[in-house]
């Protein structure tokens, strides 16, 4: 078969309609990098000085002016009036953009460039003024990449700037609280730090509860039922275990402050990094007013360890085996809408992460307590003697500090003392080496020496082990 070729005339395809406009939409960005009162004043000229400009052209619409106050631009986070304008622009709002210069528009080589060429392929144009610079041009594509680079450079170098008089106000024992995100304190003068009276009830509170004896949970419940915001002024129902660990933790309570805890590692992400040897860190005591003190705030921090190291290394967690599939079991927080309580529950891995088929019972913590409460009992009247002289052997080597491991061994005598005393609880790791969980509702606890005791486990009623919520008809 003979090849042809035939020319296709323009006659022949169906044109597509074309539409032209008489007028372009135009929209400005402005952007400054901090709130106050003169860079505010710049933000207004420019936003006058644009709307002015747009409205002179007659070939122009005067569509809006999109701005950011107090935001850096070496990211689009956190940037609202910029994204908002270039969703408006792809949306097909807006034609052309005029900036007052590539540094107002991002101080990043990469998202600059990258923003640029995604208009410009959708024929949205953009005006810098300061450079004359014009983004449908395509010469301009290497003025661009080297103007951006060099409003990055700029950025880079201020940041560097910054950071370097941030550390000589370290040095010198300045101290500067981050006001929006620590509950309790208000700024007097450039460096003064005084009590917000109201907000340190709230900081108070939490230390109060903390040190009777709740949770963090049971705290947090109190924060939202108050209605209280959080350090940040987010609304009551964002506090979270986290917010009350951070307050509880915090040197600043007692009138002390740590210096340079973090540092900015990147400027272009600002993501901010723990400093454990990048720099020099420095501790200033008594540097203001106290809000709780210092005995207390102290004696938080040794309860705040005391029951980190109990969680990791005492409780039932990683001893608690189940029998009808090999998996462990794990503890669990619950929040029950009836219970004034946090309820702490043990459920086997596999059964909670559906990973086997299984079927094996959950375990709360205070019914595991009282199971081993009666095994403890159990041993101590078959192996009273046997039980102690291993105590008095085992407790220095695993119990430190010499003398809360002799306060525990003169406890061994008065075995009414032992049973009824704290260190029963400390005990666990001592005398058990697993506890497995059957089927059948059967619990094994396998001491040390090898020998095992069992015992049936009993059904378990909630409510006969946990304080129900006052309802607000009683």
């Amino acid at each position: 078969m003979k090849k042809t070729i035939t020319e296709i005339s323009s006659k022949d395809t169906k044109s597509k309609k074309v539409t032209t406009k008489s007028k372009l939409n135009v929209a400005a960005y402005c952007r400054v990098s901090t709130e106050s009162d003169e860079q505010m004043n710049s933000l207004a000229n420019q936003k006058e000085y644009f709307e002015k400009l747009i409205k002179s052209h007659e070939e122009w619409n005067f569509m809006d002016i999109y701005y950011d106050e107090g935001i850096s631009g070496t990211s689009l986070k956190k940037r609202d009036g910029f994204n908002k304008m270039i969703a408006d622009a792809l949306a097909g709002k807006i034609d052309m953009i005029v900036v007052k210069s590539i540094s107002r528009f991002s101080r990043n080589t990469v998202d600059a460039l990258q923003t640029i060429r995604n208009l410009r392929n959708h024929d949205i144009r953009i005006f810098f003024e300061k450079e004359s610079i014009d983004s449908n041009d395509i010469k301009s594509e290497f003025m661009l990449t080297i103007m951006s680079s060099l409003a990055q450079e700029e950025s880079q170098s201020l940041s560097e700037n910054v950071k370097w008089g941030k550390r000589k106000i370290a040095q010198k024992g300045f101290v500067q609280i981050p006001y929006s995100n620590v509950l309790g304190f208000q700024q007097k003068g450039k460096y003064g730090i005084e009590i917000d009276r109201e907000q340190a009830k709230t900081v108070v509170l939490i230390y109060d509860m903390y040190l009777h004896g709740k949770t963090t949970g049971e705290i947090i419940k109190k924060l939202i039922e108050d209605g209280t915001p959080t350090p940040t002024g987010l609304e009551a129902s964002h506090w979270c275990n986290t917010a009350v660990l951070s307050i509880l933790r915090n040197e600043k309570y007692c009138g002390d402050a740590i210096l340079q805890k973090t540092y900015t590692k990147d400027f272009l992400n600002h993501k901010k990094c723990i400093n454990y040897d990048a720099f020099p860190k420095y501790y200033v005591k008594n540097n203001h007013e106290e809000i709780i003190p210092r005995a207390t705030w102290e004696y938080t921090q040794e309860l705040l360890e005391k029951y980190s190291k109990r969680s990791v290394n005492v409780r039932y967690g990683d001893l608690i085996f189940c029998l009808a599939c090999g998996s462990k079991y794990r503890r669990f927080h619950w929040y029950h809408k009836y219970y004034e309580e946090t309820i702490l529950s043990y459920r086997c891995l596999s059964k909670y992460d559906k990973s086997v088929n299984c079927s094996n019972i959950k375990l709360f913590e205070k019914q595991l307590d009282e199971l081993y409460h009666e095994t403890v009992l159990q041993l101590l009247s078959y192996y009273k003697k046997e039980l102690v002289e291993y105590f008095k052997f085992t407790i220095p080597k695993v119990i430190k500090g010499k003398r809360k491991s002799n306060r525990i061994i003169k406890l061994l005598d008065n075995m009414i003392s032992f049973i009824q005393s704290d260190y029963e609880y400390y005990s666990l790791h001592i005398l058990i080496k697993k506890i497995s969980v059957h089927p059948d509702r059967t619990l094994e606890f396998t001491i040390l020496n090898g020998n095992i005791i069992k015992t049936s486990i009993p059904k378990y009623r909630l409510v006969d082990h946990y304080g129900r919520k006052k309802t607000s008809g009683n």
